[in-house]
């Protein structure tokens, strides 16, 4: 008697890196401005110094300085993607680096602690193309 092992493969299609990329921006706004949410109601400041002057920092700030650099990043990734599929690896390593880099940015210009935990997300969300995966 002889069995046959009838093995399913599903073949799931990823999305393309463009709808990837707008997911990340998405996901990423939605809980940076959660999270900033949070700092306010938990009695942060939500002050910055720029250039000498203190700046609020809203909500929208927080929707324009998480999708901006997301959206950006990921056009120019995925263009270079075109040309070489190294592209993707070597940003991936360079967006680590400059968050890594940037870590101590928004903790030295905030007025206080809770303002500068909350708004690190801003300038280090996981949904960055040039993050790695």
């Amino acid at each position: 008697m002889t069995t046959s092992a009838t093995s399913s493969t599903s073949t799931a299609v990823a999305p393309p890196v463009w709808i990837r990329g707008l997911i990340a921006a998405a996901v990423a706004a939605v809980v940076n401005v959660v999270i900033r949410l949070i700092a306010s109601a938990a009695g942060a400041d939500m002050l910055v110094d720029a250039e000498g002057t203190s700046t609020a920092v809203t909500p929208a700030a927080v929707l324009i300085a998480t999708t901006l650099p997301i959206v950006l990043g990921g056009v120019f990734v995925w263009l270079l993607a075109r040309r070489t599929p190294r592209a993707q690896v070597l940003f991936a390593w360079v967006g680590l680096i400059l968050g890594v880099a940037t870590i101590p940015v928004p903790l030295l210009s905030a007025h206080d602690i809770a303002t500068g935990l909350s708004s690190r997300p801003c300038t280090s969300s996981p949904g960055r193309p040039g993050s790695p995966r």
